[in-house]
This record gives C-alpha cells, sequence and structure tokens, in this order.
C-alpha cells in the first residue's frame, strides 16, 4: 500500500573521501547509534527525483526548488512496501515516469521491480550503496553523517535538514561551510562513479559523450515573478561562431570553462569544467569578446522537471527567458502558464549572439 508524507525540508549536503574534521566540529552525541543499510539508488539523469530502496521500501523525493544560497527543497511524493501492486507502480508512475505497458504480474518482489520494470528505461543508472548512518541534532537542524560504500568505492557524506532553510545557513556558518557547494545524493553517486554530469550520464551499460538537448521559451513577465534572490551571472566568450562555443563563466562563487558543438534542432553537444575564480575574472576583464553577459538565474520546478530563468541586464536588459533540459526532442513538457513563445530554434537568443548583437538594438523591430 502506497503512502506519502507531505512534509518539506530544506537541504544541503556535501561528499568527501573523509569528513573527520566536520566530524570533530559537530561532536556527535555518545548516544547517536550507528545504523546499517543497503539501499538501492535509481539515479535518473532527466529527472528532479530521487528515488531509492532502503528496508523494503520504495521511497521517492520530488526536489520542489532550489534558493539563492543553493538549498534544495525535497518534498516526499511516494513511498510504499514491497512488494508493490499494480496501483502501487500506477501512483508512483504518476509521479516519475515508470514503463508500464508490458506488466505482467500483480504484485512485483524487489528483484522483480528492478528486473522488468526499472531495466526497460535504458537511461536510468541503479547503484547499489551500503551505508552507515549516524542521525543526531545540530544547531537545531536534522544531521547526518554517513560513510558510504558505493560499489568498489567508499566516501563520506554530511547533511543538514530543516523546514527553515536560515537554521540551516546558521549551521553552515557555525561550521565554516557556508561557502561549501550543496551536493544531493544524485549528483554525489553520479560523481563517485565518474559521471561528472547529468548530461553524461547515459544508458545503464554506455558512457555516452555530453550532450545537452533544451527547450527554451520566453517569460511573460506579468504573469512570472522570481520567488528568490537568484544567483547572478557574468559571462564571456572566447570563439563564438556557431559551430564551435567557448564561454567562461562566473556563477556566484564559482567559475566554469564550457564547450558547446553546433546546434542541430534542440540538442548539441556540450561540455563544461570548474576553473579556477581568479583565472575566469582575468579572462572575462581582458581576453573576452565584448559586451559581456550580465543575468540573474532563478531556478523552480514545474511539473518535475527545473525551469532556469534568466533575467538579463546590461544591453539585453527587459529579456527574460525559460530553458528546460529534456531527455530526447520527443519529450512532451509541461508549460508553466508564464511560458510564452518558444525560441528553441531562434539563434538571436542563444547566449553568445546576445553578447554579439545585444536584445536592446534589435527588440524593437521583432515588437
Amino acid at each position: 500500500m502506497s503512502e506519502s508524507k507531505n512534509v518539506l525540508r530544506w537541504e544541503w549536503r556535501c561528499f568527501a573521501p573523509s569528513l573527520a574534521t566536520i566530524a570533530q566540529a559537530v561532536a556527535i552525541p555518545s548516544d547517536a547509534a550507528s545504523r546499517e543499510s543497503d539501499e538501492i539508488y535509481v539515479l535518473d539523469p532527466r529527472g528532479t527525483e530521487n528515488a531509492k530502496i532502503r528496508d523494503g521500501v520504495l521511497d521517492i523525493k520530488r526536489l520542489r526548488q532550489i534558493d539563492a544560497d543553493g538549498l534544495e527543497l525535497w518534498e516526499p511524493v511516494f513511498k510504499a512496501h514491497f512488494p508493490l501492486g499494480r496501483n502501487d507502480l500506477a501512483a508512483a508512475s504518476a509521479v516519475w515516469p515508470l514503463p508500464l505497458e508490458t506488466l505482467a504480474r500483480e504484485t512485483y518482489t524487489i528483484e522483480q521491480f528492478m528486473e522488468e520494470v526499472i531495466s526497460l528505461r535504458a537511461d536510468l543508472h541503479v547503484v547499489r550503496v551500503h551505508k552507515s548512518r549516524r542521525v543526531f541534532m545540530f544547531a537545531g537542524c536534522i544531521a547526518e553523517l554517513v560513510r558510504l560504500a558505493v560499489e568498489s568505492r567508499t566516501l563520506e557524506s554530511f547533511s543538514l535538514e530543516h523546514e527553515d532553510p536560515k537554521r540551516i545557513l546558521t549551521a553552515l556558518l557555525t561550521l565554516g561551510l557556508d561557502g561549501h557547494t550543496n551536493t544531493n545524493y544524485s549528483l554525489g553517486l553520479r560523481r563517485a562513479l565518474g559521471l561528472t554530469s547529468a548530461r553524461q550520464l547515459g544508458s545503464r551499460k554506455d558512457h555516452v559523450m555530453a550532450k545537452e538537448i533544451e527547450r527554451k521559451f520566453l517569460v511573460n513577465t506579468t504573469l512570472w515573478r522570481a520567488m528568490a534572490a537568484g544567483t547572478r551571472y557574468r559571462q564571456g566568450y572566447l570563439s563564438s561562431v556557431k559551430e564551435r562555443v567557448v564561454r567562461v563563466r562566473i556563477a556566484g562563487d564559482r567559475s566554469f570553462l564550457t564547450i558547446k558543438g553546433l546546434t542541430t534542432g534542440a540538442s548539441r553537444l556540450e561540455f563544461e569544467y570548474p576553473i579556477p575564480l581568479a583565472d575566469t575574472t582575468v579572462m572575462l576583464d581582458e581576453i573576452c569578446e565584448r559586451p559581456l553577459i550580465e543575468k540573474t538565474r532563478h531556478r523552480e520546478v514545474f511539473a518535475g522537471r527545473t525551469w532556469e530563468i534568466d533575467v538579463f541586464h546590461g544591453d539585453n536588459d527587459g529579456l527574460v527567458v525559460a530553458e528546460v533540459e529534456i531527455a530526447n526532442p520527443e519529450d512532451k513538457v509541461a508549460l508553466p502558464l508564464w511560458a510564452g513563445a518558444e525560441v528553441s530554434n531562434d539563434p538571436r537568443y542563444f547566449n553568445n549572439n546576445l553578447a554579439a548583437h545585444p536584445y536592446r538594438y534589435w527588440r524593437n523591430d521583432y515588437a
């Protein structure tokens, strides 16, 4: 029988080979017993769900929101004990797409579910994890320190949860972790397996080259308002020809080098690597083409997909564009009310073209 408790909590998590320093700083209570568990994570490279099986229970949470500080708001949307019946699978599929067209059983054990349902989605990646968890309270937040065995690798994770994101930020400041990146389980496990980006996660059997498939829409600003402050972006181009775009970007306190290939339809090759902030600043100030792109990025979750809404500044002031990433061009996307005209195939709205031909100079020509 399926069940779900609609308790939304903000979460922050980090991973490292050893977190001994954090363990010492949080002073784990002596009565915080270690809990051992063998778990199965099902990683969906394109979804916003976190699905795992623990203690004979399928547990699915959905990412609802990412705030300006990088904290993530997760909502429990499904929980049911195995064996799962057809009604359970239908309920799970309503929040997490499952291939149910060829169901042959009335009920499914864990093994049958993995072999006859999950395996039919080639984009999913199954990860078996052994955990040693210690759960306790720190600065009013639920804290968890975990040692994980992920296939042949071992690493540790520390997390904080609370309904109020300010409580988590206070705890992070106390620990000196306020400048560290939030890394959820899906991303942390992908990195542990050498799959550093959702765009690099292919089928369960094959590791494929990075490929970006996204749809882009203008935003009706009379219907959309930012729910949080967003992240400030500053980016410039070292090359902006259509066959190859080479970009550097500062996003908040992080910086990246990105290389993109030729756009074909809604897809193109994309590779992204973190680089030193100081190097990026010099490249933006002294090497990149002018003008630079300046914008504030907001992230919102709608109908199970994360939308990135860019509010442009400077020479592109007045332009607001939303993008959503999809697994393949045939995917159907539920559109928010504020999504206006689709511009996925309109090169004027590519960031490199907005740098060469800013919105302010042509907006009235197409009004």
